[in-house]
């Protein structure tokens, strides 16, 4: 039996990047009473649904005293070893008093010790003159993660049943109006908010999506709000009619009739942000090792349903690259401290040390929240 022995880390991907890449039947985690009762539970079962683990041991250690957890190292080493067993120290993520034991009893017993570098999903052997190490003596195997497992391992769920079809991009024609769309929203990037707006409030279409609007009525009302600036509106509006989202163009002076080309098109008219996601979302995908939009999470891996029963979390787009994940928020308006704390919170959550935050904000954002952004990691990208 091959037996992998090593800290129970905070980060789970350090706990579980061993297994991902070698077959081991049995891991022993050595860690504090705390991180046990955290991380037993979800890291038992991922290492045994995903990775064909057979066997999971955990045992608390102390953390000021060198003797005691060289004592009970030593005693869960030699039982494996009297089993018969292949045992290999695994120092990623290590640290302390449980670093230097681990470090003592690998000479003591001459057994191979290594370590993950997850940034990079390096393997590095440490002592390469004790022999067999574990890349020559136990079997590799590729455990591919994507963006359900990497949150399922931190201890959530993606919940599929809130993902949005506006979101999907399976459909190819509904993709080359997106990309148009957004040619045309970061040409009018001040203005797209408003024009979002003005649908929502004048251009409500009926069962078949048609739209009838009274030009003196809503210049009027144009007139009378002041946000809405008729030139900007129009600009854009022929815009979309150009790109063939507004369909069935009929102008008597009076009276302005259209189309939307689909309820999909609506909707993502409707809702200014999301022309930006699903451009976040195209460009990050090309080279991503897995990449989704609008990705709901639910924090204790629980669905219950109904409402306010479920804590959960919408990221805008969410992208794994190897063992690394990007959290991006979209904002196509203006920027407050709270978006930056929301993200700040759910890629801590699920992401770990490893994770990386984008803030994408085409209209930029104040100094003061510039530099809070920079104070938390976070990335600010698509500011001209």
């Amino acid at each position: 039996m091959i037996v992998n022995i090593e800290f129970l880390d905070k980060d789970p991907i350090e706990n579980v990047i061993t297994c991902l890449n070698y077959k081991v039947d049995k891991v022993i985690f050595f860690g504090s009473e705390d991180e046990i009762s955290e991380k037993k539970e979800s890291t038992d079962r991922f290492l045994k649904r995903y990775c064909s683990v057979k066997e999971t041991e955990f045992y608390p250690l102390s953390k000021t005293n060198l003797e005691e957890i060289l004592f009970a190292m030593d005693k869960v080493v030699e039982t494996e070893r009297t089993a018969g067993n292949q045992v290999f120290f695994d120092v990623t993520g290590g640290e302390g008093l449980m670093l230097v034991a681990f470090g003592i009893l690998s000479r003591e017993k001459n057994l191979p010790m290594h370590m993950f570098d997850a940034a990079k999903g390096w393997m590095y052997e440490l002592n390469r003159e004790v022999k067999p190490t574990m890349s020559e003596a136990v079997s590799k195997h590729k455990v591919e993660l994507n963006i359900e497992r990497y949150i399922e391992m931190h201890g959530g769920v993606v919940n599929h049943s809130m993902q949005k079809d506006t979101k999907s991009l399976e459909d190819p024609e509904f993709t080359k109006d997106a990309d148009r769309l957004w040619n045309i929203c970061s040409k009018y990037q001040k203005t797209w908010n408003v024009f979002s707006e003005f649908l929502r409030e004048y251009c409500q279409p009926d069962a078949n999506l048609y739209v009838v609007l009274d030009i003196p009525a809503v210049t009027a009302e144009i007139k009378k709000k002041r946000k809405f600036g008729k030139k900007e509106i129009k600009e854009i509006f022929k815009s979309c009619v150009g790109i063939g989202v507004f369909e069935d163009m009929y102008n008597t002076g009076d009276t302005c009739s259209f189309s939307y080309k689909s309820a999909r098109i609506k909707e993502i008219l409707w809702d200014a942000g999301s022309v930006l996601e699903l451009h976040t979302y195209m460009e990050e995908r090309k080279n991503a090792t897995d990449c989704k939009v609008g990705v709901h999470i639910d924090w204790d891996g629980t669905i219950y349903g109904g409402w306010g029963k479920d804590t959960v979390n919408e990221i805008d787009v969410l992208t794994l690259n190897g063992y690394i994940p990007t959290f991006i928020s979209c904002k196509n308006g203006n920027v407050d401290q709270m978006d930056l704390y929301e993200l700040d919170a759910v890629a801590t959550r699920f992401g770990g040390k490893y994770a990386k935050k984008v803030l994408m904000a085409p209209q930029g954002m104040n100094k003061a929240h510039r530099k809070r952004a920079e104070e938390m990691g976070i990335e600010i990208q698509g500011d001209r």
